[in-house]
């Protein structure tokens, strides 16, 4: 990011950054800044739970969870100011006249890294999703709203992250490593849909169904 990074920034500040008219940040740190908002409603969900009688038998889970939340957290705003950063440097090199050397022998390696960190996002998106789809049927039935709307972020987060792959990804030409995180960016949503279904299938079931 161009001033202070999203982690010691104020979400106005990174808002206004933004909205801006500016390479970077853009819908990769957007999609990162979403997935932490996400991240941390599942922490709260967790925090909510922790304590509470009726589910003392999860409290390992639990905090086995929190601790992977909270980390996942952590590497997200590192990954918004990562994304933000190799944004910047594709698009200075673009700026480059055709001819340049500096062009020339930096912008591929610049493009792979800038469709790497989205694709790295999507992953961890993914994973914290699948984390907390099972936490529906073990955390505060209080905080089932909030647990949903944290699900709902990290799916959204990931198809921004693959918004990301797909749009630089043809830009390294017809490469082995581009039609891999290509093929993996369609898994990964995938995953993430099936995590979300999930998670809203137990959401919606009713009081006295038997399966619930």
């Amino acid at each position: 990011m161009s001033a202070a990074s999203l982690g010691s920034s104020c979400f106005g500040e990174f808002l206004d950054l933004l909205a801006s008219r500016t390479p970077a940040p853009g819908g990769g740190a957007a999609a990162a800044g979403s997935a932490a908002l996400g991240i941390a409603l599942g922490e709260m969900t967790i925090a909510w739970s922790l304590g509470r009688k009726s589910l003392v038998a999860h409290e390992p889970a639990h905090r086995a969870a929190q601790d992977a939340l909270r980390a996942a957290r952590s590497k997200m705003l590192v990954l918004a100011d990562e994304d933000a950063a190799a944004y910047a440097r594709v698009s200075a090199l673009q700026r480059l006249p055709e001819g340049d050397k500096g062009r020339h022998s930096e912008l591929p390696a610049a493009l792979l890294h800038a469709t790497e960190v989205p694709i790295e996002g999507q992953r961890l998106s993914c994973r914290m999703l699948e984390l907390l789809a099972p936490l529906r049927e073990t955390t505060n039935p209080h905080l089932v709203s909030d647990l949903i709307a944290g699900a709902v972020l990290l799916e959204a987060s990931g198809r921004c992250f693959a918004l990301n792959v797909l749009a630089n990804a043809p830009m390294l030409g017809a490469s082995a490593a581009a039609a891999a995180m290509v093929r993996e960016s369609g898994e990964l949503a995938q995953r993430c849909a099936a995590a979300l279904a999930r998670i809203m299938h137990e959401a919606n079931r009713p009081a006295d169904d038997p399966n619930a």
